[in-house]
């Protein structure tokens, strides 16, 4: 009897092992980890390109589709595949993570390289009476990394001051709208600044320190609270912290 209970103890340990890789296996019909991030890079650089042409596809939601439709089209897939490796991707959140590194380095080395070719890029009319805190950077907010720290690049030790923050937003919507926190901690008092962003374009935010307030920590984030699906981002370029020194 009890090598009857132990063996139906093995068989039970067997069947919750064998369900449990199952659950972790991913299904045929889900895309490769490859395929989906090529897919999603495509998909990207689509809406991208909406974003940038908004008012030219505001109003066309034909010529929308067609450019969706035209990414699934390259990949040889449908709707259909591709909500459905969606869904399972966004259920296994480590390969989620994963895939989105290596889609925000791809897509940040496209857009440094874009920024660092383009010779008719001009500087800010007071780059020169400016003190760069936190070098300009390129970062995406997708629908589960959505939060984004960005504490000072260097140690600050300011006495008062004008400070600035200032970044290029794309991909805002209705039911997508990112907010961003800025704050400097000084000695005797911290200064703070919110804003929820509810348009594309440039956002610049500003913080004025008494003279006599000594800076300690220039700090904040970037950070969305919707649940829109995971193929929807919001786009951060030539994000920068400065301070103005005349």
């Amino acid at each position: 009897m009890k090598k009857t209970g132990a063996k139906i103890s093995r068989i039970a340990a067997l069947a919750v092992a064998s369900a449990f890789f199952a659950m972790c296996t991913k299904p045929s019909y889900v895309l490769s980890d490859k395929k989906m991030e090529n897919v999603l890079f495509d998909l990207y650089i689509a809406e991208a390109e909406i974003n940038d042409n908004y008012p030219a596809f505001s109003n066309d939601s034909l010529r929308k589709r067609e450019l969706l439709n035209s990414v699934l089209k390259k990949h040889k897939i449908n709707q259909e595949t591709l909500d459905t490796s969606l869904v399972w991707y966004s259920a296994h959140l480590e390969k989620y993570l994963k895939l989105n590194e290596k889609l925000e380095k791809r897509y940040t080395e496209i857009l440094d390289t874009l920024q660092t070719g383009n010779k008719e890029r001009r500087p800010h009319p007071d780059a020169d009476s400016l003190l760069q805190i936190t070098a300009a950077k390129n970062f995406l907010l997708t629908g589960r990394r959505n939060f984004r720290v960005f504490p000072s690049d260097s140690a600050v030790s300011y006495y008062g001051g004008n400070f600035r923050l200032q970044a290029r937003l794309q991909g805002i919507r209705p039911e997508v709208r990112p907010i961003v926190s800025f704050r400097i901690e000084c000695t005797d008092s911290t200064y703070l600044k919110r804003d929820t962003i509810t348009q594309d374009g440039l956002y610049t935010a500003t913080l004025n320190v008494l003279p006599k307030s000594r800076v300690k920590a220039v700090t904040g984030a970037f950070y969305r609270t919707d649940t829109f699906p995971s193929a929807s981002i919001v786009r951060v370029e030539k994000f920068e912290v400065a301070k103005k020194v005349r």
